[in-house]
Order: structure tokens, then C-alpha cells, then sequence
């Protein structure tokens, strides 16, 4: 069974993200579950025909296996660098794991395709650092990749809270570095910070929860699981 779930991000949201970037590196991940059904090999097609509504120009494609894996990423885009060079953006169509682990590898900016959420729960998921809280509302195109839900220990979505000092987080300077100064450093590397002046809107909650067609989907597979 998936342990991420992914839905399309609004068209809109897309557009917006992608303002002023006309050349896309396409990057899909074939992973759980091609990513409960938004992956694999029709993800990519699906993008290619989005971006194309859009008028933005696909510069070359990738299906990691696993997006989230820093290996197969990087092996991809050591092939594909001179395509990845033209490109002004790198589309990730994968959970908001496998954004942030793309985005840590590559000096372009990189936009979530999908929104990640909770199916309720865990199922056989080894204990790791939590880098996407499935909040059903990826910010990490705004963020240079890291989300400041899970990396600010106040989940603070518009900037540090002041309480930070030399880069470390005032809940724990000694284990914590401040979420928000890594956002703004890696922002500041890539020349985009005017992106800061952008007011990221208060959580919509009702968007972490599935629709009623995927819970019934959700409940399918867990019926079907329970049966092996």
C-alpha cells in the first residue's frame, strides 16, 4: 500500500509557480504506487500536456524510480545536465519528499506538481526524519524546497518568529537549526529572494483530508491488504 498520497496541484497554483519559467526539466517518480496513480510513465505524459496548455516548453524528462532516493536522482541528472542547464524550473511529479530531495540537488527552482496528504495512519514505515507533513497544500515552490512546516519547529509558513539567532532555533539551539534561515540562505544562493515578499495564505486544513472518492479507494486497498 502507498504510504504517500498525492493529488494534482490546482492549475491555477501551477501556473503561478511556474510565472516566468518557460523551459521545464520534467522529473517523475515511479514509487509508491506511481504515486497513487499521479506518476509513472502517464504522470510524465499528463505534464507534457499540462505544460503545454500552459505554453511552457518541456526540455527533457526523467521517471526516477524513486524520487525520494538521492542516488537515483542524481544519476538522472548527471545524464540529463546539459537539457537540465536550458531549463528554467524543474517540475517534480512525486510526494513532497521526493521535491525537497531534488531540490537539495540542483540550483534551479523546483515546483511541487502534486500536493501531498495523509491517508490516516502508518503502514510499515521506518522511523526518519520527517521532511513532508502531508498537509495536503505543498509550499516547497515557494520555499526553495524546504518546507517550513517541518522545518521550523513552530511549523511557521511566512518567515522565522524572531526567536532565532546565529541560524539555530530557539526551541533547541544546540539539535535545531532554524528552518527559515536554511530557506532564506539557499533563496539568497539562487538569487530569488524578492520571492519573500509574496505572502504565503493561512493553511486551508480542509485540504489535508481526502476527497470521499479516494477514501473510498483508500479503504479498498487497505481491505485488499488485510487479505494477504
Amino acid at each position: 500500500m502507498p504510504l504517500m498520497f498525492t493529488r494534482p496541484k490546482p492549475l491555477d497554483e501551477l501556473s503561478a509557480l511556474l510565472e516566468e519559467r518557460p523551459s521545464v526539466f520534467v522529473l517523475g517518480c515511479n514509487g509508491c504506487e506511481n504515486c497513487f496513480g499521479n506518476g509513472g510513465v502517464e504522470g510524465l505524459y499528463r505534464y507534457q500536456q499540462t505544460l503545454a496548455e500552459l505554453g511552457r516548453t518541456v526540455v527533457a524528462e526523467a521517471l526516477i524510480d524513486l524520487a525520494c532516493e538521492a542516488t537515483h536522482d542524481r544519476l538522472w541528472l548527471d545524464r540529463l545536465a546539459p537539457e537540465l542547464a536550458r531549463a528554467d524550473a524543474v517540475l517534480v511529479v512525486a510526494c513532497g519528499v521526493g521535491v525537497q530531495v531534488v531540490a537539495g540537488l540542483v540550483d534551479k527552482p523546483v515546483v511541487p506538481a502534486l500536493d501531498t496528504f495523509s491517508p490516516g495512519g502508518r503502514v510499515g514505515q521506518a522511523w526518519a526524519f520527517e521532511s513532508c507533513a502531508e498537509c495536503g497544500e505543498c509550499l516547497l515552490g515557494l520555499t526553495a524546497g524546504i518546507c517550513p512546516v517541518t522545518a521550523c519547529a513552530k511549523g511557521l509558513r511566512n518567515g522565522p518568529c524572531g526567536g532565532s539567532v546565529d541560524g539555530r532555533c530557539e526551541v533547541n539551539p544546540e539539535l535545531l537549526s532554524c528552518g527559515w534561515a536554511r530557506i532564506v540562505e539557499r533563496l539568497r544562493a539562487s538569487g530569488r529572494l524578492d520571492s519573500l515578499k509574496a505572502l504565503i495564505p493561512a493553511a486551508d486544513h480542509s485540504r489535508r483530508r481526502p476527497s470521499e472518492e479516494l477514501l473510498t479507494a483508500i479503504a479498498a486497498l487497505r481491505g485488499g491488504e488485510s487479505g494477504r
